[in-house]
Protein backbone atom coordinates (compact mmCIF):
# COMPACT_ATOMS: atom_id res chain seq x y z
CA UNK A 1 0.00 0.00 0.00
CA UNK A 2 1.25 3.23 -1.04
CA UNK A 3 2.12 5.32 2.83
CA UNK A 4 0.43 8.07 2.94
CA UNK A 5 1.88 11.17 5.52
CA UNK A 6 -0.90 10.75 7.76
CA UNK A 7 0.41 7.61 8.64
CA UNK A 8 3.01 9.22 10.34
CA UNK A 9 1.10 11.29 12.04
CA UNK A 10 -0.99 8.51 13.18
CA UNK A 11 2.13 6.88 15.14
CA UNK A 12 3.08 9.90 16.29
CA UNK A 13 -0.70 10.07 17.85
CA UNK A 14 -0.37 6.83 19.16
CA UNK A 15 3.01 7.34 20.92
CA UNK A 16 2.21 10.53 22.52
CA UNK A 17 -1.77 9.73 23.26
CA UNK A 18 -1.03 6.25 24.58
CA UNK A 19 -4.89 5.22 24.01
CA UNK A 20 -6.20 8.35 26.08
CA UNK A 21 -7.28 10.36 22.90
CA UNK A 22 -9.08 9.71 19.87
CA UNK A 23 -7.56 10.42 16.39
CA UNK A 24 -10.08 12.04 13.39
CA UNK A 25 -9.05 11.60 9.80
CA UNK A 26 -10.55 14.48 7.88
CA UNK A 27 -10.95 14.98 4.39
CA UNK A 28 -12.70 14.99 0.80
CA UNK A 29 -14.65 11.76 -0.26
CA UNK A 30 -12.91 8.92 -1.82
CA UNK A 31 -9.01 9.65 -0.93
CA UNK A 32 -8.23 6.95 1.13
CA UNK A 33 -9.37 7.90 4.57
CA UNK A 34 -11.05 4.36 5.58
CA UNK A 35 -8.30 2.61 3.82
CA UNK A 36 -5.08 4.47 5.63
CA UNK A 37 -6.99 3.89 8.98
CA UNK A 38 -7.55 0.01 8.46
CA UNK A 39 -4.15 -0.36 7.27
CA UNK A 40 -3.18 1.03 10.49
CA UNK A 41 -4.78 -0.84 12.58
CA UNK A 42 -3.95 -4.19 10.98
CA UNK A 43 -0.02 -2.84 11.09
CA UNK A 44 0.25 -0.91 14.71
CA UNK A 45 -2.67 -2.67 17.08
CA UNK A 46 -2.73 -6.47 18.28
CA UNK A 47 -6.40 -6.25 17.23
CA UNK A 48 -8.94 -3.55 16.28
CA UNK A 49 -12.80 -3.74 15.45
CA UNK A 50 -13.75 -1.39 12.67
CA UNK A 51 -17.57 -0.09 12.68
CA UNK A 52 -18.98 1.31 9.51
CA UNK A 53 -21.88 3.05 10.39
CA UNK A 54 -23.69 3.22 7.38
CA UNK A 55 -23.93 -0.48 7.51
CA UNK A 56 -23.92 -0.71 11.01
CA UNK A 57 -26.76 -2.94 12.31
CA UNK A 58 -28.72 -1.40 14.80
CA UNK A 59 -27.69 -2.95 17.49
CA UNK A 60 -24.13 -1.78 17.31
CA UNK A 61 -25.72 1.88 16.40
CA UNK A 62 -27.87 1.35 19.57
CA UNK A 63 -24.71 0.90 21.40
CA UNK A 64 -23.38 4.37 20.83
CA UNK A 65 -26.70 5.90 22.70
CA UNK A 66 -25.02 5.64 25.91
CA UNK A 67 -21.11 5.16 26.09
CA UNK A 68 -20.86 5.74 29.90
CA UNK A 69 -19.55 2.81 30.55
CA UNK A 70 -16.50 1.89 27.70
CA UNK A 71 -16.01 -1.22 29.03
CA UNK A 72 -19.50 -2.90 28.48
CA UNK A 73 -19.40 -1.04 24.95
CA UNK A 74 -16.01 -2.81 23.83
CA UNK A 75 -17.53 -6.44 25.38
CA UNK A 76 -20.44 -5.81 23.67
CA UNK A 77 -18.64 -4.97 20.23
CA UNK A 78 -16.46 -8.27 20.59
CA UNK A 79 -19.75 -10.40 21.37
CA UNK A 80 -21.29 -8.93 18.12
CA UNK A 81 -17.98 -8.98 16.22
CA UNK A 82 -17.53 -12.46 17.26
CA UNK A 83 -20.92 -13.87 16.24
CA UNK A 84 -20.55 -12.36 12.84
CA UNK A 85 -16.59 -13.68 12.21
CA UNK A 86 -15.27 -16.67 13.35
CA UNK A 87 -11.62 -16.14 14.72
CA UNK A 88 -12.02 -12.35 15.89
CA UNK A 89 -8.99 -11.91 18.38
CA UNK A 90 -10.23 -10.19 21.63
CA UNK A 91 -9.65 -6.57 21.56
CA UNK A 92 -7.51 -5.64 24.39
CA UNK A 93 -6.82 -2.42 26.75
CA UNK A 94 -3.87 -0.79 25.01
CA UNK A 95 -3.26 -3.74 22.87
CA UNK A 96 -6.26 -3.20 20.53
CA UNK A 97 -8.38 0.06 18.07
CA UNK A 98 -11.55 0.78 17.42
CA UNK A 99 -12.27 2.15 14.26
CA UNK A 100 -15.22 4.31 13.30
CA UNK A 101 -15.92 5.18 9.99
CA UNK A 102 -19.24 7.07 8.53
CA UNK A 103 -20.06 8.41 11.94
CA UNK A 104 -22.25 11.30 10.57
CA UNK A 105 -24.99 10.54 12.65
CA UNK A 106 -23.41 9.75 15.78
CA UNK A 107 -23.14 12.77 18.49
CA UNK A 108 -20.78 11.39 21.13
CA UNK A 109 -18.38 8.81 20.25
CA UNK A 110 -14.80 7.55 21.76
CA UNK A 111 -12.48 5.55 20.19
CA UNK A 112 -9.19 4.55 21.30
Amino acid sequence: MFRRKVYGTLLEWKKESGGQTAAMIEGARRIGKSTIAEEFAKNEYESYILIDFSIASKAIRDLFEDISDLNYLFLQLQLIQTQLRSGFSNCTEKQGLSVGNKIFGIQETRFS
